[in-house]
């Protein structure tokens, strides 16, 4: 009995010998299945949504001259969404302006785009494709339309630039979107080469176009989040500037452009349409956003004077 009870003790004693020999080759020889490598979330392009023609990916940037994004970053899905609900377009010049987005394409991007943010790397962006229906024939048919665009975020701003603007695609194939971007080679928006556009979006005081070194781009918004969040959060929709842009297909030098981009206007400045929010309700949001440094002390004193105004 005691050499039998010797055997098993050897024999156990052989075969944690032999496993630890197995774990030391696997450290050595076989190191890179637990090695981490440049294919981390962050540093891949992949598809976050699709759904037919729609997606929501995330890419390389298309130039590394503009610096890096400030990525990844959490935002707010409903910022998001609000700040994309601004954006109007004239599709012909001297054509009235419609929203960019339908209530339905806001509800997806508010939530893909902001998720992108969230998951992209600094040298990486987040591109849409996104699908909707628009009245057409004085409103008595509708029509499959597509919007898409790069965004990205920097600087505390929110950078949309525009590819495709509200383009029927009724007349292409249903499970491609291939013949899109064959027409047109700008098809997600370019940071150097901008799109050919008979479009103009409508400028306003929480957005501004980018201006580069020889032309402002009126394919490319950005977006302040901070203001736009001040001035929803306050029941008050900033009033409108005048386009800055000529409508063409060519980017606009800036000495030539006809109006230029205004600054913002002071809180002061802009009428608040009527609320149902009490004067002590008012207060206390006006008090939450000088807290969190959203508006300046100027603009906090002049808003407070205009709410016991109405005392």
């Amino acid at each position: 009995m005691k050499r039998s009870g010797a055997c098993s003790m050897k024999t156990v004693t052989l075969l944690v010998l032999v496993l630890l020999q197995s774990v030391f080759l696997i450290g050595l020889g076989g190191c890179t299945l637990f090695k981490s490598s440049d294919t981390s979330p962050t540093n891949i392009d992949r598809t976050l949504w699709r759904s037919g023609q729609q997606n929501v990916k995330i890419e390389r940037q298309d130039t590394k001259s503009n610096g890096p994004n400030d990525h990844p970053i959490v935002l707010d899905p409903d910022q998001v969404k609000g700040a994309l609900a601004a954006l109007e377009v004239r599709l012909k010049p001297n054509a009235r302006p419609i929203p960019v987005f339908t209530s339905q394409e806001l509800e997806t991007l508010g939530k893909q785009l902001s998720d992108g943010i969230a998951q992209a790397g600094p040298d990486q962006d987040v591109t849409f494709a996104v699908v909707g229906q628009r009245k057409a024939l004085y409103g008595f048919a509708k029509e499959r339309v597509m919007t898409t665009g790069r965004v990205f975020y920097r600087e505390g701003k929110l950078n949309v630039i525009f590819g495709n603007m509200v383009e029927n695609i009724g007349q292409y194939d249903g499970t491609s979107a291939k013949p899109l971007t064959t027409q047109n080679p700008v098809f997600q928006g370019s940071r150097t080469k901008p799109v050919s556009r008979s479009w103009a979006l409508e400028a306003g005081t929480d957005m501004r176009f980018y201006a580069g070194a020889d032309m402002v781009r009126s394919d490319w918004v950005v977006l302040d989040l901070a203001s736009m969040a001040a001035h929803q959060a306050l029941g008050m929709k900033p009033a409108k500037e005048e386009p800055a842009v000529v409508q063409g297909p060519t980017p606009v030098p800036v000495e030539q452009a006809p109006v230029a981009v205004q600054p913002a206007q002071p809180v002061q400045t802009v009428q608040p349409p009527k609320t149902s929010k009490t004067i002590e309700e008012r207060l206390r949001i006006l008090d939450e956003l000088k807290r969190k440094k959203l508006i300046t002390e100027q603009e906090y004193k002049a808003k407070r004077a205009n709410i016991l105004s109405d005392l």
